[in-house]
């Protein structure tokens, strides 16, 4: 695999041979039973050809990182579909000298040093991983569960703090009245607010979460049509439309009658004018004249007898 001073003597394009040797390495490494390296081309799809989910993108992206010695926003990568489109973020962010800035040994954070402790014992009636974290938040709530890296930064949680950070989250939640079969987007948005209480980093604002949602929304099936707004709809609300204010109830039914009649949207009809309506005395019905404000034009519509009738009342 190519180190940042092997990259530096060849200079850039980096070479489709090379990101394809990264590639196609974690591709053996994650399907055993494939022994093709030619089976890796530049345009294989990374999910659907090459099978990365979420999580061997992550691990794709870091060697890829550490190869080239290149650091790969999360925004491009988490739009990255091909191998082709992988190939071409890393030579872009090559070409930007992102890691001209950087100590020579490449990306790889500084090496975490962790004081040494005891084991820590093992939970023997734990049936599943919620059960182990819980005992050992019981137990040790002071001990190092993972180290999270960050560049040239770490940040270590605990099992106390991740236990406080996972109640902090559910708490939310029941307070947001969160139930089975409620949206995505709420979802999302009460974990988002969730970790900004708890000064944690938004893991909702991750390439790889807003590339799943982008997938959900796409397969999700098109909402179904609404119900057409009938006549009789309308002539209900008209006879039933009864408040304490006798002239409000008259200018409200106006309103819904010349709405109905013309389909004028709201800032059409609060645009109206006494001098916009005319009256046609002999067959009781008249015509409005609608001024419609994206197309920059007027436009003639035609008003019911009945919503004359309201006009004038």
């Amino acid at each position: 695999m190519a180190t940042a001073a092997q990259i530096s003597q060849r200079g850039l394009p980096i070479s489709a041979e090379a990101v394809l040797q990264v590639v196609s390495a974690l591709y053996l490494e994650l399907h055993p039973a494939q022994h093709d390296e030619r089976a890796v081309g530049l345009s294989s799809h990374l999910e659907r050809d090459l099978g990365f989910d979420s999580l061997g993108r992550v691990e794709l992206v870091l060697r890829l990182e550490r190869a080239f010695d290149v650091r790969l926003p999360d925004a491009t990568v988490g739009s990255a579909e091909t191998v082709a489109d992988l190939l071409n973020l890393v030579n872009s962010a090559a070409a930007a000298s992102v890691f001209a800035n950087r100590p020579s040994g490449g990306t790889t954070p500084a090496k975490v040093a962790l004081a040494p402790r005891q084991p820590l014992g093992t939970p023997g009636t734990a049936r599943t991983l919620i059960d182990v974290l819980e005992w050992h938040a019981q137990q040790h709530p002071d001990a190092v569960h993972v180290v999270v890296l960050d560049g040239e930064s770490s940040t270590s949680v605990t099992y106390g703090q991740l236990r406080a950070a996972a109640r902090g989250v559910a708490g939310a939640l029941q307070r947001a009245a969160v139930q089975p079969g409620a949206t995505v987007e709420r979802y999302l948005s009460t974990i988002a607010r969730a970790h900004a209480l708890t000064d944690l980093p938004d893991p909702t604002k991750t390439a790889h979460v807003k590339g799943a949602y982008r997938r959900l929304a796409r397969d999700r099936p098109s909402s179904q049509p609404k119900a057409a707004l009938r006549g009789s709809h309308i002539a209900y609300a008209l006879e039933h439309l009864k408040t304490e204010h006798p002239a409000w109830d008259l200018r409200a039914k106006a309103i819904l009658a010349t709405a109905y009649c013309t389909m004028a949207r709201r800032a059409e009809l609060v645009a109206l004018r006494v001098e916009d309506l005319s009256f046609n005395a002999d067959a009781g019905d008249g015509v409005a004249l609608i001024k419609n404000t994206k197309a920059g034009r007027e436009e003639s519509r035609y008003l019911s007898r009945e919503a004359v009738t309201w006009l004038k009342a």
